[in-house]
């Protein structure tokens, strides 16, 4: 048994120093091995095991914490499409720092940080440029209509005027193509 237990003595050592995957990799392989050497030791009660079982439930705890904002990411990514803009910007940041903060843990290069940095400042650029061109459009749209407005009112007042329907002379005829 001290031989097997060899093969943990790294990971019970410093169980938060591994990546998520090997982390539980390590944590599926210790369970099969304490519930095949259940008599032979008791992990769970024996307080020689105490200090060995709180750091591998406290890398258990953070390595939970880290799964579930993994899961809540990919959960998200599922409605992306559906999201309004502001919305999916806040979820492509949120991946982002996600990225950045467990980089090293979950192995994202650089290049696909910048990458996706990259991608991310070009939408929201993208965003804004629409929206600017959206509020032009509106005031075009609001002076378009103030100027029928002031042509309406030009062409009503020329005729209290004159009794008559103005004509433009501006305008040219067409004779076709």
């Amino acid at each position: 048994m001290n031989d097997d237990l060899k093969l943990f003595e790294n990971f019970l050592a410093n169980p938060g120093g591994y990546k998520t995957r090997e982390f539980y990799n390590y944590i599926r392989a210790w369970a099969r091995y304490i519930n095949a050497h259940k008599d032979d030791f008791n992990y769970l009660e024996d307080e020689e095991w105490q200090e060995i079982r709180e750091r591998v439930n406290a890398a258990y705890l953070i390595k939970e914490d880290i799964k579930a904002e993994y899961e809540e990411l990919e959960e998200r990514s599922e409605t992306v499409c559906e999201l309004e803009f502001t919305a999916r910007a806040e979820y492509f940041r949120d991946w982002m720092a996600f990225m950045e903060t467990y980089q090293d843990e979950f192995e994202f290069t650089d290049e696909q940080i910048a990458e996706g940095r990259e991608k991310l400042e070009e939408t929201v650029r993208l965003h804004e440029e629409w929206l600017l061109a959206e509020e032009r459009a509106k005031i075009s749209k609001l002076e378009y209509e103030k100027s029928l407005e002031d042509l309406d009112d030009a062409l009503a007042e020329h005729y209290e005027r004159t009794g008559k329907i103005p004509v433009i002379s501006a305008l040219k005829h067409h004779k076709g193509n």
